[in-house]
């Protein structure tokens, strides 16, 4: 095998993280690849951290830009990427040393448009390392499988299914004019949604390759992400309706349930912002008893009380503690 993998990574203000990321690109069992280090205005350490690494692997490029976010940082990434398959690694995270020769082979193999591998979350705080999106309620992939477009559609458009952009090799002929929504968060769920549209079906390892961190000081929980959110499925609902394809609204009005249960629960202590959540759940349109048993419990305690409902978080915080 002798194609070209281009890794596109994004770069701010992880000079505390950066080495490990990038060792886990340089050292990979498939040797030819473009490693592509974007620099997106970093203050810290980093871009010199860049540079030096690019004199030591002539298979690294380093772009320096002004500040724009991930999103552009990837799209600057994307406008130079060279590769036959392209890739993302987010910097504060690393990979396993055989992701791409593992991935590499299915496409050999198999006539799939994208290989994906299962997650691992790595929690700086305490150093556990738990399968991500594995709990009740989500899809399990217990073998390796393919998924077909449709199917595929529907899981990550409910979220059942991850939709990160970082876990995959994807064939380069998907990107020749998509790129990320810039200025935006939660950017994954529209990006993976344009990229579904694109393939014919993805290709699941039952194995874990990427290690994702997770930091005390994420954004993702924030108030101000969530309005970001509700763009994101906003946007995929009325392309949706444009493309008749309904049969997926259903799908993302699910996803949106539970991401609105998941803003009142983090927000149960602040009866403003979580009636504002609560008014934008009222708003979904939703046939709750499609819903998962725990969300349709939830989702009708929710509207009926918020106090039935602050006890019913408690109650679910106690036992998590507990075990």
């Amino acid at each position: 095998m002798n194609d070209l993998i281009s890794v596109i990574v994004p770069v701010y203000k992880v000079e505390q993280y950066l080495n490990d990321c990038i060792n886990s690109l340089v050292n990979q069992s498939y040797k030819n690849l473009e490693i592509i280090l974007v620099d997106d205005g970093s203050p810290d350490n980093c871009p010199i951290m860049c540079d030096n690494w690019a004199k030591k692997d002539k298979r690294i490029k380093v772009i320096h830009k002004k500040n724009g976010g991930l999103s552009s940082a990837r799209n600057a990434g994307l406008d130079v990427a060279k590769g036959d398959y392209f890739t993302f690694v987010d910097s504060d995270d690393w990979i396993s040393l055989s992701m791409y020769e593992d991935m590499l082979k299915i496409f050999k193999n198999d006539d799939v448009d994208v290989v994906a591998g299962k997650i691992n979350c790595y929690f700086e705080k305490t150093g556990i390392i738990k399968p991500f999106m594995e709990s009740s309620g989500y899809y399990k992939i217990t073998q390796d499988l393919i998924i077909n477009k449709e199917k595929y559609q529907k899981l990550t458009l409910s979220r059942v299914l991850e939709s990160a952009a970082w876990n995959k090799l994807y064939k380069a002929s998907l990107f020749s004019d998509l790129r990320f929504k810039e200025n935006r968060y939660y950017e994954d769920y529209l990006y993976i949604y344009n990229i579904s549209k694109r393939i014919k079906n993805i290709y699941y390892i039952a194995k874990p390759y990427y290690y994702y961190r997770i930091r005390d000081n994420s954004i993702c929980a924030s108030h101000t992400c969530s309005e970001d959110f509700e763009k994101n499925f906003q946007e995929v609902k009325t392309d949706i309706l444009l493309n008749s394809n309904n049969y997926l609204i259903e799908s993302v009005n699910k996803a949106e349930v539970d991401y609105y249960l998941s803003m009142c629960s983090f927000y149960i202590n602040d009866s403003i912002v979580f009636n504002q959540y609560r008014h934008l759940l009222q708003k979904v349109k939703i046939n709750i008893f499609k819903l998962y048993f725990k969300s349709m419990i939830k989702y009708i305690i929710c509207i009926m009380s918020k106090r039935l409902y602050k006890q019913l978080i408690h109650l679910k915080n106690n036992m998590k503690n507990e075990a």
